[in-house]
């Protein structure tokens, strides 16, 4: 350090620099012996995630159909309800204008006129509170499918239901031959035994065969340019003799007091496990399918049933409109029949949903069309 510090004295304490200029050519080859190789084994494990997370892709696509269906219904039924409770008020109106006309003649006592104006208040505010959900439901439904909130939309109310064969059988073939989640887990199964064969090479024996070729050039002027420093770099890399060598190594841990052993006994496990795991999503699967199909065969009788149930509530609250007409039912009475036609329509509402949501789930759960008798699959991934 005393020596550095009477030089920087001597140079007036400038910036040190150099004089040499130093050039360098070269190749080298390295080629592991007596082991896998692990490009190709890298290549792999990528080609393996690269298909688990198109798969995750791929299910992420029918989630979002699914969800979008779900919101789709959630307001479909808002609509229905106020079309409901719309249906309703008309018909607890005309009650009332029918039971004012019967009061002024003298046929009614003046209590059955103020049960049907009550009737109309109770309608009034039913139809209120529904005509607010079905806002909420509008803007819930515009940010699910990324409108604009200030857009309007408008969906068409017609209550119509296809229905089509359902063989279990297929069902579940369909689902254990289109469900990615199979294919995950035998790609888990692949990635993990790439991981026991790298646990079993940490004791393997290794070798490598390294070889190399250079040359080298220094020019060295007191005082020269730039330009002339390279030029005498060039110069000498020409009268020097390369460098070349081949060396071979070959390594194998002695001791590893029983840490290789282990990750092996680890990795198997881990494969053991996974292995496990995919015979558990199997059955999973399984039981999955039969419950949608028992779902969707159920909800279709009972959407069949509430289908008869509203025609039959509708030619009765007729035929008891013109009974109050007639005098032989009072306002109370045909309140009881507006309230039993209602629930009877709410009920088919909530079957029709219910149903077309169980249809979902079920194509998203088998990725199969029985209507049409296709795969889902190649839908989704040409993103049609």
């Amino acid at each position: 350090q005393e020596e550095l510090k009477t030089v920087l004295a001597s140079q007036g304490y400038n910036t040190l620099s150099t004089n040499q200029v130093y050039t360098k050519a070269g190749i080298s080859f390295e080629q592991p012996i007596f082991t896998k190789n692990t490009l190709r084994e890298n290549l792999r494990e990528a080609e393996y995630h690269y298909q688990r997370s198109s798969n995750y892709y791929t299910r992420g696509q029918m989630d979002i159909i699914y969800y979008v269906t779900e919101g789709f219904y959630s307001l479909y039924r808002a609509i229905r309800e106020v079309e409901i409770n719309k249906e309703k008020l008309e018909n607890s109106q005309e009650a009332y204008r029918i039971a004012s006309l019967k009061f002024g003649a003298k046929r009614i006592a003046e209590a059955e006129v103020l049960i049907a104006e009550v009737e109309v208040e109770q309608d009034k505010a039913r139809l209120s509170e529904s005509i607010s959900n079905m806002e909420r439901e509008k803007d819930i439904f515009k940010q699910l499918i990324g409108l604009k909130l200030d857009q309007n939309i408008e969906l068409l109310t017609s209550i119509k239901f296809d229905t089509f064969t359902i063989d279990e059988d297929i069902a579940i073939e369909q689902s254990l031959k289109n469900r990615l989640e199979l294919d995950d887990a035998n790609l888990s199964i692949k990635l993990q035994e790439i991981a026991v064969d790298r646990a079993k090479r940490e004791r393997e024996l290794k070798g490598k065969i390294s070889a190399y070729y250079d040359i080298t050039g220094l020019g060295t002027i007191g005082g020269g340019k730039t330009v002339e420093l390279i030029d005498r770099s060039f110069n000498n890399l020409k009268e020097r003799p390369p460098n070349r060598g081949i060396t071979f190594t070959l390594s194998y841990p002695i001791f590893d007091w029983g840490r290789g052993s282990s990750k092996v006994q680890q990795a198997k496990a881990n494969l053991r496990n996974t292995e496990l795991e995919k015979g558990n999503i199997k059955v999973t699967i399984i039981r999955e399918v039969r419950d949608i199909v028992r779902t969707v065969k159920e909800t279709r009788e009972r959407l069949k049933i509430n289908e008869k149930n509203q025609e039959l509530a509708t030619r009765s609250y007729k035929v008891s409109q013109l009974r109050f007409e007639n005098g032989d039912i009072t306002s109370q009475q045909l309140g009881q029949e507006q309230e039993r036609l209602s629930e009877v329509q709410l009920a088919y509402l909530n079957a029709f949903i219910t149903y077309q949501l169980a249809v979902a789930d079920l194509k998203r759960k088998t990725m199969w069309d029985f209507a049409e008798g296709r795969s889902y699959l190649f839908d989704v991934d040409s993103g049609q």
